[in-house]
């Protein structure tokens, strides 16, 4: 093995902040359960960039059965960035001491444009990875193939040389197919010990 390419939500990071989820809701003034569908609805176009900030957050809130108002596209944009910027102490380690035991490291994940200029600067550490894959950036979203092979030829490795945890099990699916191996995350304890018996050596 050459590299590991970790997901970044609820891999890299920790779950969607709640206080956040809630603050987009009432934004819009609607309640938490019809926001969360509208939401989620019409996000793989959002990260795939087939959709702007502006066009999304107008069809979240014509789904949630609001006016949209464009006003408030900006609050939602910064809210949205701010709920998936929760860094998990217990993984932000891991780059840097894989990298210092001779592997590559690289982030394929599906987000939008707005979201992965907010982690991006925020995060210092994720542009110090060897690769970073987006789906924005691609048009195309896990668990499309296209993404798994855009990182590997950034890392320039074959699929055999990787191993991918993801949270995700039709994104773990598609990189197996490729040949990646490939683990759903569960904890940051699961995947040392699978790292572990994958490389027949401790690196984390």
């Amino acid at each position: 093995m050459k590299a590991v390419i970790f997901d970044y939500g609820c891999v890299l990071s920790l779950p969607q902040d709640g206080g956040e989820i809630r603050k987009m809701a009432g934004l819009l003034g609607v309640g938490l359960d019809r926001f969360i569908g509208a939401y989620w609805e019409f996000r793989q176009a959002y990260d795939a960039a087939e959709l702007t900030a502006a066009e999304y957050w107008h069809l979240v809130a014509e789904r949630s059965g609001v006016a949209a108002d464009p006003a408030s596209v900006p609050q939602l944009a910064r809210s949205d960035a701010r709920s998936w910027a929760r860094r998990d102490p217990a993984m932000t380690p891991w780059p840097r001491r894989l990298k210092d035991s001779g592997l590559k490291v690289a982030l394929a994940s599906n987000m939008p444009l707005e979201v992965k200029t907010y982690v991006v600067r925020r995060f210092g550490w994720l542009r110090r990875l060897d690769w970073l894959t987006f789906s924005c950036d691609l048009r195309v979203t896990k668990p499309d193939a296209r993404i798994f092979q855009h990182c590997l030829g950034g890392l320039g490795i074959q699929p055999r040389d990787a191993l991918l945890f993801d949270d995700r099990s039709e994104n773990v699916s598609a990189a197996e197919s490729l040949g990646i191996a490939a683990r759903l995350f569960h904890t940051a304890q699961e995947a040392a010990a699978e790292l572990e018996q994958l490389c027949s050596r401790r690196l984390i």
